[in-house]
């Protein structure tokens, strides 16, 4: 609604008042004295400007008066509604923030008025975010203010500028969709926790750049946890550097979701680089306490085919040219994709144990293996991806394991459905009352 429509519906006082009721009581007048549910309309002649004003609700039991603005931050004021709606327009509409000398020179008040009703809407407006709690995939991290003249001069974590916690959540396809900050004393667990506990809804999954104490927060709230996608590509870098055969083997897990047996067991004759398509036709066993051994999937479900990027394709390109430069007469398409310097296919564990090394050399959360695979489907499912597209591309046996596994991330995704529909028929019911306005007229 642009200014020019907001000041045609809300030209005057009593146009005001009307919508005030229609959002204060949407099922009808409910006593704030007595509970009660019918009430008389009163036309008090001492109210200001009383024969352009809705009239009180008496209610019919305890004949208590009740105005609509009663309890608001309009209650008493002196000020006409169609300007502290104006006010809010102002307020709620400019996303660099709004002056009170703007409002002053606006509204034609005073200075001081204009500075008392914009503080009233900005009370407002932070008890309502208070309430509000971020659902679905959320993005937490801090930052630090105040400059060189309030702190030592030291930049991030450790520094004595002011501590401010944001957590931002996401929509599908990455869209920022509500965010909160929240000065903190500190950043222990202690207090992260009792500022997300405050702000995040149940079930939501927590997205952070692995900070130990967002991994403590996670756990005592009993939330998913992953890292960001800046986190696990620092991992893939590390990796990379340290581990180069554990490197593939997580990059083919983040990219494709692969558990750690099908990535062992992969064959370069499994992949055709000119398609993009991986086949699974096998993985890698190690029964308890004996030896690794090849074989066929355990379900139907897993032999299947993957689809990759052209990125990814273009990393085993390099990868495999590596190998064949290596390994020359040596090399064929028997050849396993991930091995050991000598040639010999590596143990899935060995896997796990170079994640573990790397994460705690970055400082990263408690992350496995096994973890990259989930944060696969976690992104494809906030991505819009199709549930029984992730199942399948997960190789699970039906896409209720999928939705068992992942029913904190498909049960966001039907909140933020909901709070579409939901705004949706706001609207319309809002462009109906328009029309109906326009007939009357």
């Amino acid at each position: 609604m642009n200014l020019a429509e907001f000041m045609a519906r809300f030209a005057d006082e009593k146009a005001c008042e009307e919508h005030l009721i229609k959002l204060r009581w949407k099922d009808g007048f409910v006593c704030p004295k007595c509970s009660h549910t019918s009430a008389t309309l009163v036309h008090a002649k001492h109210r200001r400007d009383a024969d352009q004003r809705a009239p009180l609700f008496e209610c019919t039991r305890c004949h208590r008066q009740t105005s609509v603005t009663a309890g608001t931050i309009f209650h008493k004021t002196k000020i006409p509604l169609n300007k502290w709606f104006l006010a809010v327009y102002l307020v709620a509409n400019d996303k660099r923030g709004v002056a009170a000398t703007t409002l002053s020179r606006h509204l034609d008040v005073s200075y001081p008025t204009a500075w008392l009703m914009l503080k009233k809407i900005r009370k407002a407006m932070a008890e309502r975010n208070a309430r509000y709690k971020l659902g679905g995939l959320v993005q937490v991290d801090d930052f630090y203010l105040g400059g060189v003249s309030h702190g030592d001069g030291k930049s991030g974590r450790g520094t004595d500028q002011d501590t401010v916690l944001i957590g931002v959540s996401i929509q599908r396809g990455g869209a920022p969709a509500h965010c909160f900050m929240e000065r903190v004393d500190d950043m222990s667990a202690q207090t992260v926790s009792e500022v997300l506990s405050r702000r995040l809804a149940p079930g939501v999954t927590l997205e952070t750049d692995g900070y130990p104490t967002y991994a403590a927060c996670a756990k005592d709230l009993n939330v998913t946890h992953i890292v960001t996608k800046s986190s696990a590509f620092r991992l893939l870098e590390w990796l990379r550097e340290h581990r180069p055969t554990s490197y593939m083997a997580a990059y083919l897990a983040i990219h494709t979701g692969m558990r750690m047996g099908e990535i062992a067991g992969l064959q370069w004759r499994d992949i055709d680089l000119d398609t993009g398509l991986i086949q699974l036709e096998r993985t890698r066993y190690r029964p308890k306490g004996g030896q690794d051994f090849l074989g066929p999937p355990k379900t139907f479900g897993s032999r299947r085919r993957i689809v990759v990027t052209r990125e990814v394709v273009d990393e085993l390109r390099r990868w495999k040219q590596s190998q064949q430069e290596i390994e020359r007469e040596s090399w064929t398409p028997e050849s396993f994709v991930v091995r050991l310097p000598n040639s010999a296919p590596p143990s899935p564990a060995s896997f796990n144990n170079a994640i573990q090394i790397a994460r705690k050399e970055l400082g990263l959360p408690p992350v496995s293996f096994h973890g990259l695979r989930h944060t696969h489907a976690t992104w494809l499912l906030e991505s819009g991806v199709d549930l029984k597209v992730v199942s399948e591309r997960l190789g699970h046996s039906s896409i209720t394991v999928t939705a068992d596994i992942y029913a904190h991330v498909t049960d966001a995704l039907q909140r933020e459905a909901i709070e579409k529909l939901q705004r949706m028929m706001r609207s319309r019911r809002a462009n109906n009352a328009d029309s109906d306005d326009d007939e009357d007229l």
